[in-house]
């Protein structure tokens, strides 16, 4: 992965290796909160927000299940862009309602020790999302499949961290423009496959896939003509 582009005031450094960045945030919680609007644009219309001065930020989650029948799905992975910009985060996160399965693997994959690991509080990560989200005067989150997502990360951060912006699910407008308003609509991986789009990565993995909603967008924004727009994927 990249280096993170660091957002912060402040000069202290912050933890770093090729997998996670950590900052111990700073976020005024007293913010009003507004409810998170949404839109399911036509694709025409999708490509003017993306050639808007507006910044949309493309976010992805991954989860673990909690050891607490209480607490149900909780973010294991967050990571997002904001799409036409350098700007882009991947967090890990650490909870002791991990199995310990969970925090080993964790452990393994990051290569940071037990203390370390213990500072990447879902709380830290969200609140530094919320920054980044006020830094970057964030119009829009553009994600596939959300419906979950923004829920999880409401109920987690306790205060609205995307107040003032309008959420947009890819997956929504391929239901509503190309599937006659079906149910379902094809699974990331499967969407990248009819736009052909390949992954260099692997899917489910929160930041491979902002990367590769990323290229979606990318499509949508600069390579469709009108006609493609309309029916994009035949």
């Amino acid at each position: 992965m990249s280096k993170s582009t660091n957002l912060t005031k402040n000069k202290k450094s912050p933890i770093k290796n090729d997998k996670i960045i950590y900052e111990k945030p700073k976020l005024n919680i007293s913010t009003p909160i507004n409810e998170m609007k949404t839109l399911t644009p036509t694709f025409q219309e999708l490509s003017k927000i993306l050639n808007s001065k507006n910044n949309c930020l493309i976010l992805d989650l991954e989860f673990f299940v909690s050891n607490n029948p209480n607490n149900g799905r909780r973010p294991r992975q967050i990571a997002g862009k904001v799409f036409n910009t350098p700007v882009h985060f991947n967090y890990i996160t650490f909870s002791g309602d991990m199995t310990e399965h969970d925090q080993m693997q964790l452990l393994k994959d990051t290569d940071l020790r037990y203390s370390e690991a213990t500072k990447l509080k879902i709380k830290s990560v969200l609140s530094r999302i919320g920054k980044i989200v006020k830094d970057q005067s964030v119009k829009y989150i553009i994600s596939y499949d959300n419906h979950l997502d923004f829920k999880t990360i409401k109920d987690e951060s306790k205060f609205d961290i995307f107040n003032n912006t309008t959420a947009i699910d890819l997956s929504k407008i391929l239901r509503e423009n190309l599937f006659d308003h079906s149910s379902q609509a094809p699974s990331l991986e499967n969407f990248c496959k009819l736009l052909n789009l390949q992954n260099a990565d692997k899917y489910h993995d929160a930041y491979s896939d902002v990367l590769m909603i990323d290229r979606i967008c990318q499509r949508y924004a600069y390579d469709l003509n009108e006609s493609d727009m309309i029916s994009p994927l035949f």
